[in-house]
């Protein structure tokens, strides 16, 4: 039945058989001109094939992409949680802890009253409840009660949000992983003089060290005979009684208290021995109080006595025996330093880091460390090994180098440097010339085994360099393989003498060198002894053994020189902290330290991690010596103060000797640590109540007030002297303060010297004398030298010289103080690195990339460009809807500093945020020594290129168009402004429009035309292109399968292709823009000549391109028909739509027609629909028309950029369709 047409359609009726007619005789010009050029040149035939058979091609084409990506990805093993990881959160809730609700504020007491523990405790569970309903898989691991109100849970990561709702929850924080800051040294630091003097050994002084266990029965871990103890078996067991978690229990007198709180059991002792790490903690508790009894065995490196062996220990596990969990978890740190406080430590050592860390009050462990130090305890901690933030590399533009790292951040901790030991230990080895009976020592470390276990004489043979040519014609079997260092590794020289049937291996290093090594390269395999010799001794055993050599390892110990001694050791993590405080502290010894491991075994390490237990143990001395002068204190804080001013005060310090100038306090803090002079110094010098000046943000001309206290029964004058390369200090004034304000440990900020009460006092030439058991306060003015520019640190060292000796013959001890200020704008120093594709890129790896989850290990691949140097921001772009493509961005990016708050997100061509990637604080720079790559790769930041409707109630992806993401972050420094990179981002969701012919062919060369081009709403670039021949993927003669050509005058791309002779030739040719969006074409060729003059049209105006795709040069409209209708059904609703993509500087109006005729032509029903689009906009047209239930009809289907009056614009044929 035949529809009736209303009146309102009539002259648009009128106007659709014009345009029919127009496009009938447009279709047959355009049939015509094609058969002429075809009668022209029938050996090249333009064949677009079947959509299956092309899908297949370009999927091939795009695994040849993909393999010609893998030297430009980037391979990261994720350790970003994901939603469904299990993770540790630490839950700090409202309700009171012990610290709070205890009346004396003693915590030691508090942890023994069972009343205010089991309250605490009874305010957790409903917490704990609701946490279990929510996750019935969640483990709650510790419980807090002294330092704050809270519990540690094990639960998948997703829950966070949920834990944070929970009302009464104060915080949640993700637990942070802690790593392990990987002889002479008491002899270095004048302790066994001390030891003699003052006859301090530690005795009844409790050290807590929180690490990877100790091997409770080392012979060293002893007390002598008659030592007093602070903790027997019965007060241990008493203490425990009265704690909720009963964990641990007492050992031995050497170590009365220990627990495993990782792995939740008594097993102490470190047992991975495969680790490079192992026995660290056995190590660190070795240095701080090992007690070696035997002095023949201290002699001979067979024993060791530690910095105050007479203490106790207390054996805090935090590290696990399980090979599969590395780290140490913030949860299991808090729990030992709460039990620390309770079995009534005096000192703690924490000789492990998370580099470049926070000074963050509110963090749990911080806070944990100040309740400890509230109750008198001295927390000891190691900087790091992180050097600086981007050694190994020197780019002056990068200011802010610091790696030190927490939680010995905190500003109550004693954070501790490293400085190389002079000596470190070796062991003699008798040498025996076979042909004069000559005898010689010779000094030697050992890798893997100690060669004193083979307790006969060998003969030594000369190996070359070990490989396994070396051995060939030689016989080792039952003898000692002589090799010298170089070429190949360590491992495969051992293991080449292994085979060969050699009982152990000398190695000498290379030519020039005249270091011990005694980490040398291993394989479980390797079951012999190697000893590691200096070049010039090698070089000897290899002359003498061309005449005969017999070698025996006598076990006799010895010291050799080590020749970074005295040197601040390399690895030593840089200040300052983020918000421009100056640690470290101190420097201890951590260098090539000898100490005790496992199993009555030794082993040298170096380390902060050393240098931390070395300071720890000269605390417990400082303590024991103020137990002595019956000082008493107004609090625990304050004596932890004063043993943390003594340190600081009296430390010498270290000059670098190439530049014959003082070590930055920045890496070495006060200096190195000195035991005599602490203990025998008598005045105290601080800024503000600190032993240390971080004077912030500064000026020239800046005045710094400082407080000296003369604790000596006479009057001592001192000499100021300012060690600094770019300020000098001059100190004008000084005042006698009154009782009220002579407390010097007292923290001040903002003291103006007049405005404070007190009596002048002289100060000329840098001269001030200081009455006894007097305050003084000394007003100094900084004036820059010509050193100092705009962004740049002004740092030394203040030191106040006695000249005057007291009447029974002793001078004073020097004392001096490190200051440290920036002149410049901290806050607005750059955190996020350059892109890539900029100047001055420190780490050259921020920009834009797209992740591949299709192996095993997740790979990032940059947008914009497979070439790292090479990379366009204009190309940045990626297609959502085609998983084929390059369907998610991801920023991956590098941090030149701490970020206190980062934030990443998208935005449109407007300016308005669509999508918040990442709101999260404290995110910590690279630290290049200790990342696989020095950037953030963070798989929770890929974007999909979706955002939440909230009319459709679900995600739907973003249209085509132009996109930001945007990094912004904000340094931790008071007043710092948020700093943003914006990164474009285009959306493109359309293929390129493809089209390809030969223009030549001989012998077998065939070159090919190509007229590419990408005409979505934003043009992402065309990029790739791949090809096949008869089948095969081609590859050129330089092994090349994927090509990047360039655009000819005309604007089409050629190609020159080495092809088989004599033969017709299937060619596939495979294209691709920036975002992935893939176009495949076919071309057939032969090998027959052609016609002089016969070219292609050229005219870029006219291009040959898919027919699916209409160009309106004069309009700059370009129309794709997205719906492909051969044929129509009876009783159909056809669907028909377009996309129009308005690329002029004007709105256009589209209108999209669909009418449905009879065979005659006539219309039968009609649908329109017309839309505005915006300049550099793509619309969306879609139209529904029925086809009757019976009979024959056609559809027809045309698009007009416009209607007015009787005239109509036509974009592009006409498309039918009928039920024939």
């Amino acid at each position: 039945m035949r529809k009736i047409i209303g009146k309102t359609k009539k002259r648009l009726i009128s106007s659709i058989l014009s345009v029919t007619m127009i496009f009938s005789l447009m279709s047959t010009s355009m049939a015509y001109a094609v058969q002429a050029n075809d009668s022209k040149q029938t050996a090249y035939k333009v064949d677009i094939s079947g959509k299956d058979k092309l899908e297949n091609v370009e999927d091939i084409f795009r695994q040849t992409i993909g393999e010609s990506r893998k030297n430009s990805s980037v391979s990261v093993d994720e350790n970003v949680p994901k939603a469904e990881d299990k993770v540790t959160f630490i839950v700090e809730v409202e309700e009171p802890s012990a610290k709070e609700l205890c009346g004396d504020d003693n915590l030691e007491n508090a942890s023994k009253d069972t009343g205010i523990n089991s309250r605490v405790l009874n305010s957790q569970e409903k917490y704990i409840k609701s946490i279990l309903t929510m996750d019935k898989n969640a483990e709650i691991t510790n419980r807090y009660t002294l330092v704050f109100n809270g519990f540690s849970v094990e639960t998948q990561f997703k829950y966070k949000s949920e834990l944070e709702k929970i009302h009464g929850i104060k915080k949640v924080s993700l637990s942070k992983t802690y790593y392990r800051s990987v002889k002479n040294a008491v002899e270095t630091g004048q302790i066994s003089e001390v030891m003699k003097s003052y006859g301090y050994n530690g005795e009844g002084m409790v050290i807590s060290v929180i690490d990877s266990g100790v091997d409770v029965g080392h012979k060293d871990m002893v007390l002598s005979q008659g030592t007093k103890v602070k903790l027997t078996k019965e007060a241990v067991d008493k203490i425990k009684s009265n704690q909720k978690n009963k964990r641990g229990k007492f050992y031995s007198k050497k170590v009365p208290f220990a627990y495993n709180y990782v792995d939740k059991n008594d097993e102490i002792i470190d047992t991975i021995k495969d680790s490079i790490e192992y026995a660290h903690g056995m190590h660190v508790a070795g240095i701080v109080a090992a007690n070696c009894q035997s002095e023949d065995d201290i002699n001979n490196n067979r024993g060791v006595k530690g910095v105050a062996p007479e203490s106790q220990i207390l054996a805090m596990k935090i590290f696990s025996n399980n090979p599969d969990k590395a780290g140490a978890d913030e949860g299991d740190i808090i729990a030992a330093i709460e039990d620390s406080i309770a079995y009534g430590a005096d000192v703690i050592n924490m000789s492990f880091c998370m580099s470049a860390g926070f000074q963050d009050p509110e963090d749990g462990q911080q806070k944990a460390i100040k309740a400890a130090t509230e109750q008198g305890i001295v927390v000891v901690a190691a900087a790091g090994n992180a050097y600086s933030s981007i050694y190994p590399k020197e780019d002056l533009s990068v200011v802010d180098t610091g790696t030190v790292g927490s939680p010995a951040l905190a500003s109550e901790t004693i954070q501790v440097a490293s400085i190389e030991n002079s000596m470190k230990a070796a062991h003699l080895m008798d040498v025996v010339s076979l042909k004069d009976s000559t005898k010689i020592a010779i000094p030697y470390v050992y890798s893997d085994f100690n060669p004193d276990m083979l307790k006969s004489s060998y003969e030594i043979v000369y190996c070359g360099l070990g490989k396994a040519s070396d051995f060939d014609g030689k016989d080792v079997y039952g003898k000692i393989a002589l090799i010298k260092r170089g070429e190949n590794e360590f491992k495969d020289k051992k293991l080449n003498a292994q085979a060969k049937g050699a009982v152990g291996t000398i190695i000498f290093n290379k030519d020039g060198d005249e270091e011990y090594v005694e980490n040398l390269s291993t394989d479980k395999t390797v079951k012999i002894p190697t000893a590691f010799i200096k070049n010039s001794d090698g070089v000897k055993l290899k002359e003498l053994a061309e005449s005969g050599l017999r070698v025996q390892f006598t076990g006799k110990g010895t010291f050799v020189r080590n020749l970074d001694g005295n040197n601040m050791s390399i690895f030593s993590s840089w200040g300052p902290t983020p918000n421009l405080e100056l640690k470290p502290d101190i420097t201890g010894i951590g260098g090539k330290v000898w100490s005790t491991i496992n199993h009555d075994s030794y082993k040298s390490m170096s380390g902060t991690s050393m240098a931390s237990p070395y300071t720890a143990g000269i605390s417990a001395l400082i303590l024991q010596h103020l137990e002595k002068l019956n000082i008493e204190f107004k609090s625990g804080t304050e004596k932890v103060k004063y043993v943390k001013t003594m340190l600081m005060n009296t430390a010498d310090i270290q000059k670098e000797a190439s530049k014959n100038q003082p070590y930055s306090p920045r890496l070495q803090g006060a200096g190195l640590v000195n035991i005599k002079n602490a203990l025998s110094n008598k005045s105290l010098l601080t800024w503000q109540g600190k032993a240390s000046a971080s004077l912030k943000l500064i000026n020239n001309n800046q005045p710094i007030l400082l407080k000296l206290y003369n604790g000596d029964s006479k009057d001592v004058t001192y000499n100021i002297n300012v060690k600094s390369n770019e300020a000098n200090i001059n100190f004008s004034k000084a005042k006698l303060l009154n009782d009220e304000n002579k407390n010097i440990l007292a923290e001040s900020s903002g003291e103006i010297f007049e405005d404070v009460i007190g009596q002048p006092v002289p100060l000329t030439g840098g001269n001030i004398t200081v009455p006894a058991g007097k305050t003084v306060l000394i007003q100094g003015n900084i004036s820059f030298t010509s050193n100092v520019k705009p962004n740049s640190f002004v740092e030394g060292f203040i030191s106040f010289i006695p000249n005057a000796i007291a009447d029974d013959g002793d001078k004073a001890c020097e004392i001096s103080i490190p200051f440290m200020g920036f002149y410049g704008d901290w806050g607005s120093l750059p955190i996020i690195d350059k892109p890539i594709y900029e100047e001055g890129s420190v780490f050259k790896h921020t920009s834009l990339y797209t992740v591949d989850n299709s192996g095993f290990i997740a790979k990032t691949y940059p947008l914009g460009g497979d070439d790292i140097g090479q990379i366009n921001p204009q190309y940045f772009s990626i297609n959502p809807d085609d998983k084929k493509s390059k369907d998610d961005v991801m920023p991956q990016f590098s941090l030149l500093r701490n970020a206190k708050k980062l934030v990443i997100d998208v935005t449109d061509s407007n300016g308005k945020v669509i999508k918040t990637i990442e709101d999260k604080e404290n995110v910590r720079k690279e630290v290049p020594m200790e990342q696989q790559i020095s950037a953030k790769v963070n798989f929770d930041w890929m974007w999909n290129g979706k955002i939440y409707d909230k009319n459709l109630g679900e995600k739907v992806s973003v249209d085509e168009g132009q996109y930001y993401v945007n990094i912004r972050a904000t340094a931790d420094f008071n007043g710092a402004e948020e700093q943003v990179l914006t990164l474009p981002l285009k959306i493109d969701k359309t293929v390129p429009a493809v089209s390809a012919q030969v223009i030549d062919m001989k012998d077998s060369k065939c070159t090919l035309e190509i007229d590419a081009r990408d005409l979505g709403t934003v043009d992402s670039g065309i990029e790739h292109f791949v090809f096949m021949v008869n089948g095969n993927k081609y590859v050129d003669s330089n092994g090349k399968s994927v090509f990047k050509l360039e655009k000819q005058e005309n604007g089409k791309y050629k190609m020159d292709l080495t092809v088989p002779k004599g033969e017709e030739h299937t060619i596939y040719v495979g294209v691709t823009d920036y975002a992935d969006n893939m176009k495949a074409v076919q071309v057939k060729a032969s090998s027959s000549d052609v016609k002089p003059g016969d070219k292609p049209n050229e005219n870029p105006d006219e291009p040959n391109i898919n027919p699916d795709v209409y160009i309106d040069k004069n309009r700059n409209i370009v129309v794709e028909h997205l719906t492909k209708v051969d044929k129509i059904a009876n009783g159909q609703d056809v669907v028909y739509k377009i996309a129009v993509t308005n690329k002029g500087d004007k709105p256009q109006k589209v209108t999209l027609i669909c009418g449905i005729y009879d065979m005659e032509n006539r219309l039968e029903d009609l649908a329109t629909v017309e839309k505005i689009v915006q300049p550099g906009k793509k619309a969306y047209l879609t139209v529904s028309v029925k086809v009757p239930d019976k009979g024959d009809y056609k559809m027809k289907a045309f698009v007009w950029d416009a209607i007015s009056g009787d005239k109509t614009y036509p974009l592009g044929k006409m498309r039918v369709a009928s039920t024939k």
